[in-house]
């Protein structure tokens, strides 16, 4: 008779297939219990494992000699750095008062611009001036300070310059300047851009101010164009 053949298999495939599963079930609850087990020991003390809850503040567990070693070694490193000044805030301290040194600019009566005068490079667009960071070295030449515009008006070192003469230039005789205005910067003259002397007060050469065309190479890192920069001379 089909269906009692068929009453027959139905409750055995029903039984097996129920017993199937308690097995995977069981199988999954031992894997689970061993993989926690053996986090547990690598994470706990075998006595901690047990339940042993009878430590006091003084007991030391787990790898107490080379974290102590660790910490005294931490502690002297400390100590040797803020004697000698290493420190990142020492360092920063020093930084500030480098470039953040107040500088007076020249002043004149009629209102020219001599050589050797101490001025800021101000652009009212931007309202913003030339300013330069020592701990900045550009890319493009060795012994060269990347230079940007800073809204820090205040003269200072990092942002006051001096202007030069240009030493090997004609313009004296060509412009016709006459002798009582050889210290005065006359339109198109030649002449350098220097950083202050107070940037590098123990430096035997200057930071003279120089620029570069734009190339795919060489540009200025955040506007692309132009890069421009203070490089050492001289005796650097």
């Amino acid at each position: 008779n089909p269906n009692k053949l068929l009453g027959f298999v139905s409750p055995t495939l029903s039984q097996f297939c129920a017993l199937l599963f308690n097995h995977f079930c069981c199988f999954v609850y031992v894997t689970q219990l061993i993989y926690r087990t053996q986090k547990m020991e690598l994470i706990y003390t075998p006595q901690q494992i047990a339940g042993y809850k009878g430590y006091y503040h003084s007991v030391r567990i787990g790898n107490w000699s080379e974290e102590l070693e660790l910490q005294e070694s931490r502690l002297k490193d400390f100590l040797y750095r803020k004697e000698h000044g290493e420190l990142a805030l020492h360092k920063a301290e020093r930084k500030l008062q480098q470039h953040l040194g107040p500088v007076e600019l020249s002043k004149t009566e009629d209102g020219r611009v001599r050589f050797d005068s101490v001025a800021l490079l101000f652009n009212h667009r931007t309202e913003s001036v030339v300013a330069t960071d020592l701990n900045d070295r550009t890319k493009a030449v060795e012994e060269a300070y990347s230079t940007t515009t800073s809204w820090y008006g205040e003269p200072c070192a990092r942002n006051a310059v001096t202007i030069k003469k240009y030493d090997s230039s004609d313009d004296d005789l060509v412009l016709g300047i006459p002798e009582s205005e050889k210290d005065v910067l006359h339109y198109g003259q030649k002449f350098h851009i220097v950083a202050s002397s107070q940037l590098r007060p123990e430096a035997d050469g200057d930071l003279f101010l120089r620029t570069q065309a734009a190339t795919p190479l060489v540009s200025s890192k955040y506007s692309h164009f132009q890069e421009v920069w203070y490089l050492c001379v001289l005796s650097c």
